[in-house]
């Protein structure tokens, strides 16, 4: 199946595909079914989070509001529906990696978490970094750690899919003649200034533009609340700890703090290549270790002769490792010498190391003194979450007998904290919670001082509120928008004066008109002439190289003609001269050998996309009465 479909997705989109299934998903339609039932939605017998759309959808709403300004209905109702697909199929391929046992190790899921330099200070891992950069989204470490053994899991089935692929000669020569493909074109800029009128729309036609597009300029609806807040960090802040209380602790999670045995070493890398034989890589790598032995800076040497760019620069220094991260002479040496210690030469499959041991770890349980901190904060954490427990327990019996603010945070020991007003699109504090926003904003939004239910936002934190004023949506007045509305109907006019010339341009350009003359004559710049590759995007203006490559190959010496967008608000006609196919015979076998790599890895991509397609075609979905997206859109 893979095979047949793989030319449906082969190219950049492959590539993109690969990192969608590790990151965000692509997004295509499941076959589905719906009920009233009081769920969200199930994909193959899983449930979906809401809150997971939610924030997705809040990620992606920040960057288009970076980007634009602002969010329109549609595209906040766009934004929403592919978040909502984007989740459905992360369930989907969470369904398949189970049906298909397939997991990653606990000491993957764990090496990956430790050599994240996002969890690292001074080159080694520390709990409470991991513990506070997680805090930030409001993730908990087992949350984390299964999403991190996903991610694993699913570099396995694509590494597994991906290195089957092959690529015949026939294919190798195609993608070199299109890679490497040339083509020559005339183009001239026509920028929209030329075409801006001077004076403004009349007022009829301003007024209609308005009433036509009102929801354009609709403001958003907002709110001030008024909420008391139940918080794990804040529980945790008030815990008490002593002494003894730590020793007790410690006593029973101490061999949660094993560690492995950790060296830090340092080496230099004579690889075999083109240039150095094998034994002029011994020999150079015995001379380079007896001038270390004889006391020449190890790290002066690294620099000058090691070919492993990612450590040379720093003097060969490798960090701190456990066993098993390197290949097994080297790792057998680093974690056999002493401090100081220098060896060489140690032959890999990487050619030959000379390496120096800078630094040693012992592994072990530790004393509770060096961990002392990390005990008190997982113990505090421990207690918190209990605590927590009981809290919530609590708010839900004094919300019961007594359903006002004020008197929920004295039971609590609370206080009745304010919001100031914000929108869908500003309430940074709740950004991330579903259930939030629906009691501020949704159908059964909460009013006239009734109380919310408690609501779980992000981890270990829970809030009831109260929407003390509401602002609707309400059209801005005319007066207040009018100059935007005269910019666009002046920019709309430029658009179509400008359109209608270059379509006759074109027009008479087909018909064997003199491209440079007719350039002239429309107000254009003096074209230019250019012989482009497909990989020089950024080279000339707007999306010119795309458009020329786009278009039709020129027919017996006559030109083909097309029109493409320039930078801002300009526009570029073009007409494509010549078109020159790469050549393999002008790359050497070396190029060649990468550029065959480069294309297995594309159709190895295509592969992985087309199991995620056919997966999403299989899906069982059903959205239940808590679905809040139209379950069709974003299909």
């Amino acid at each position: 199946m893979l095979t047949n479909i793989r030319n449906r997705l082969t190219g950049t989109l492959g590539i993109v595909i690969l990192a969608v299934i590790a990151v965000t998903f692509v997004l295509v339609g499941p076959t589905m079914s719906f009920t009233g039932q009081a769920y969200y939605a199930r994909v193959n017998g899983l449930d979906v989070d809401p809150n997971e759309i939610e924030r997705l959808y809040q990620n992606q709403a920040v960057r288009v509001r970076e980007q634009f300004g602002t969010i329109t209905p549609d595209i906040e109702a766009r934004l929403r529906a592919d978040a909502q697909q984007q989740v459905i199929t992360q369930k989907v391929l969470e369904s398949y990696l189970a049906d298909n046992r397939i997991v990653a190790s606990p000491d993957a899921v764990r090496e990956q978490i430790v050599n994240d330099p996002s969890f690292q200070e001074d080159g080694a891992f520390s709990r409470d970094l991991y513990r506070q950069v997680l805090a930030g989204p409001g993730l908990p470490p087992e949350r984390y750690e299964q999403q991190v053994a996903r991610d694993i899991a699913l570099r396995q089935v694509s590494e597994g899919i991906g290195g089957t692929s092959f690529v015949t000669p026939a294919e190798l020569r195609r993608f070199i003649e299109l890679t490497f493909e040339q083509r020559t074109a005339a183009y001239a800029v026509f920028p929209l200034a030329d075409w801006q009128a001077d004076t403004d729309p009349d007022d009829s036609r301003i007024q209609q533009f308005y009433e036509d597009n009102a929801a354009r300029y609709q403001t958003e609806a907002s709110a001030a609340l008024s909420f008391v807040e139940l918080s794990v960090d804040d529980l945790a802040a008030n815990v008490t700890v002593t002494d003894e209380i730590l020793d007790n602790y410690f006593a029973t999670v101490s061999e949660n703090y094993r560690t492995d045995p950790e060296r830090n070493p340092r080496h230099i890398l004579i690889t075999v290549d083109g240039e150095t034989d094998d034994a002029a890589a011994s020999a150079l790598a015995a001379s380079l270790t007896e001038r270390a032995l004889a006391g020449e800076d190890f790290a002066s040497l690294a620099g000058e002769y090691s070919k492993d760019g990612g450590s040379a620069s720093r003097g060969g220094d490798l960090g701190w490792v456990r066993p098993g991260q390197f290949v097994g002479p080297v790792d057998e040496a680093v974690f056999a010498m002493g401090v100081n210690d220098i060896r060489g030469p140690i032959k890999s499959d990487f050619g030959y190391h000379v390496v120096r041991l800078d630094g040693v770890r012992e592994g072990g349980i530790p004393s509770l003194d060096d961990v002392r901190a990390d005990v008190e904060a997982d113990y505090r954490n421990i207690e918190a979450e209990r605590l927590f427990e009981e809290r919530a327990d609590q708010m839900d019996d004094v919300l019961f007998d007594n359903p006002s603010l004020e008197t929920l945070a004295g039971d609590l020991g609370l206080s009745v904290q304010v919001a100031d007003p914000f929108t869908r699109a500003t309430g940074a504090r709740f950004l991330n919670d579903a259930a939030v926003f629906d009691a501020v904003f949704g159908d059964a939004a909460v009013r006239d001082a009734t109380l919310s239910e408690p609501i779980e936002y992000q981890a270990g934190r829970r809030v009831v509120l109260r929407v003390d004023r509401f602002s609707p949506p309400a059209t801005r007045p005319l007066d207040n928008v009018r100059d935007d509305i005269v910019a666009t109907l002046k920019r709309d006019d430029a658009l179509a004066a400008r359109d209608a010339t270059l379509a006759t341009l074109l027009g008479t350009a087909r018909a064997g008109g003199s491209f440079t003359d007719l350039v002239s004559e429309a107000g254009g710049t003096d074209p230019s002439d250019a012989t482009m590759r497909r990989d020089e995007l950024g080279t000339y203006p707007g999306d010119l190289v795309r458009a020329v490559f786009n278009a039709a190959a020129p027919a017996d010496g006559v030109s083909s003609f097309g029109r493409a967008t320039g930078d801002g608000d300009d526009a570029i006609v073009f007409a494509l001269q010549s078109i020159a196919p790469g050549n393999p015979s002008d790359l050497s076998t070396a190029e060649r050998d990468g550029l065959r790599q480069q294309l297995a890895q594309r159709l190895g991509f295509a592969d992985i996309s087309s199991l995620v397609l056919a997966l999403r075609d299989d899906a069982k979905v059903s959205f239940g009465s808590l679905a809040t997206v139209d379950p069709d859109a974003g299909l």
